[in-house]
């Protein structure tokens, strides 16, 4: 069966409350030039325009105030709004002079910062200044008197408009083979023009729907499709995008495109950007040990978190359950402090802990909340030492895990697919998934509980094997480990590893239970 008909989609968050110009368009006869602020990989930036007379593109430096700029009105809110497209072009020296402010206002995220307007119901066209930064986690609109919107946004992410459209488009919607030559004309015909006027376009595409309603409706016909950064806002001295070309509708949606890959370090090295497999460990004035895995990413009371073991933060006990306080606060710092190569720094606090074998499934989890923001992760990445490791895995470049899919029910996949592990020790291989349903114990020896041993047993596991070719599948200081299904090289969560067997397989529990027993207040992270 194929994996992706049994895995679980998260929902991305809209972060955008731009407005629909779908079917608005503001016709003005002066064509700008597109400015020079332009995000990361901008197709845009490196196309060569000439000139439009009677617009230099150049911004001035004095600072925008209601009584600077021409024709403005306010209503009682305070916000400020501009009469017509050439006031806001006429304004645009003053606003490059307020964004300046802004970037320094918010100079710990090393914005880019972008002053448009967006049209407002009345049809005027209010400013707005948008401060993309790959730290901002959480979109947000703040009214700022005399100046206008201002918009925090992460470039990377986008609202769920073009996600619905694909999930809820029929294989019905094909596109004839005629449209589809007629489209690539066009695009071929006008994308010179596209890129040069308009600096928050990403990508150019063809559709075979329009979409209503952010995606929740779908009106069938050819369409060349627009994907840029927050939908609606046009940024100065830019007009909005047209209604059409060559008789072929236009549809707006938000979306970027980016390179393929990008740069890691082994798992013991400090990375500035957390990422999975990363090697992590408990502060602590006593003997220090080499710690455990950052595991699958996770949202936990509204604060960006990773997964990991329990024990590998919490000294042995028969059951833990561990809610953060002010008196006991645990201290996570990667790599861990016994590591080689620790910083000691913290980047991250424990919010939650259980330790518990005697659940239906049993538990040994711990959240940690990232409080480092300088730290938090962009995308969902991974810690490697070394290219060899995800090309033998069957990987053309380093993968990512964006969308936090997961598997609930394996079963329904059956153990035929490949699994693959990041873990701080072994980084990554590659497995199948033999058993659904382990049970397994420490050694009762060991622990010296000959009569009360069934108390650590863990059951409802999976059994993850090794390739032949691989020594073993898990090694100690892999504690923590995402674990995932491989449909293809699409990345589905199954679970996360606590342990090892003898044979060398790894012992993992179902992701599934792990947010069960973390509770509605956990859900995977997205980008």
């Amino acid at each position: 069966m194929d994996t992706a008909s049994v895995v679980e989609q998260n929902n991305m968050t809209d972060t955008g409350s731009a407005v629909d110009i779908d079917d608005k368009k503001t016709k003005a006869e002066h064509k700008a030039q597109a400015p020079e602020h332009s995000l990361p990989d901008d197709p845009g930036a490196s196309t060569e325009c000439e000139p439009i007379p009677g617009h230099s593109g150049a911004f001035s430096t004095t600072l925008d105030t209601p009584s600077s700029v021409p024709q403005q009105r306010q209503d009682k809110s305070n916000r400020t709004f501009l009469e017509t497209f050439e006031d806001v072009l006429n304004s645009s020296k003053d606003m490059a002079e307020v964004g300046e402010r802004l970037k320094m206002k918010y100079s710990e995220q090393k914005p880019a910062v972008i002053p448009g307007h967006m049209k407002t119901d009345d049809g005027s066209l209010r400013k707005v200044f948008v401060v993309y930064s790959p730290h901002v986690l959480h979109a947000s609109n703040h009214e700022k008197e005399g100046i206008g919107l201002v918009m925090l946004r992460n470039p990377y992410k986008v609202d769920n408009e073009a996600r619905t459209v694909s999930q809820n488009k029929g294989k019905e919607y094909t596109i004839p083979k005629e449209d589809m030559e007629r489209a690539k004309q066009v695009i071929q015909s006008h994308s010179n023009t596209l890129w040069c006027n308009h600096s928050n376009l990403n990508i150019i595409s063809v559709s075979s729907v329009r979409s209503k309603r952010k995606g929740a409706e779908l009106e069938q016909c050819l369409c060349i499709v627009l994907y840029c950064s927050t939908k609606g806002v046009v940024p100065i001295g830019e007009e909005e995008f047209p209604r059409e070309l060559d008789s072929v509708s236009i549809d707006v949606r938000e979306g970027y495109f980016e390179l393929g890959g990008y740069n890691t370090l082994p798992s013991s090295s400090r990375h500035r950007d957390l990422k999975m497999g990363c090697n992590i460990g408990k502060i602590t004035k006593r003997i220090k040990n080499g710690g455990g895995s950052l595991g699958p990413l996770v949202n936990y009371n509204d604060k960006m978190s990773f997964l990991t073991c329990a024990h590998v933060l919490f000294d042995f006990n028969p059951q833990i359950n561990y809610s953060v306080n002010a008196f006991n606060r645990i201290y996570v710092a990667q790599p861990s402090p016994g590591s080689s190569t620790a910083s000691g720094d913290s980047c991250g606090f424990v919010q939650r802990a259980i330790f518990n074998p005697q659940l239906p499934t049993g538990i040994d989890v711990a959240v940690v909340a990232i409080s480092d923001s300088t730290r938090k992760p962009i995308k969902g990445r991974f810690a490697m030492d070394h290219t060899f490791r995800y090309r033998n895995t069957g990987f053309k470049e380093l993968p990512e895990y964006n969308n936090g899919s997961i598997v609930r029910n394996i079963s329904e996949c059956g153990t035929s697919n490949m699994v693959v592990q990041f873990g701080s020790e072994t980084h990554l291989t590659k497995g199948s998934l033999v058993v659904d349903g382990v049970s397994v114990r420490p050694l009762s020896t060991v622990l010296g509980k000959l009569f009360s041993a069934n108390m650590y047993c863990f059951k409802d596991q999976y059994e993850v094997e090794g390739l032949k070719s691989a020594v073993n599948m898990f090694l100690p200081g892999d504690s923590g480990s995402a674990v995932f299904m491989l449909n293809g090289t699409s990345l589905h969560c199954i679970g996360m590893s606590i342990g090892h067997m003898s044979n060398g397989s790894a012992v993992v529990t179902p992701i599934g239970a792990l947010l069960d027993a973390l509770g509605p207040t956990c859900r995977m992270e997205t980008f």
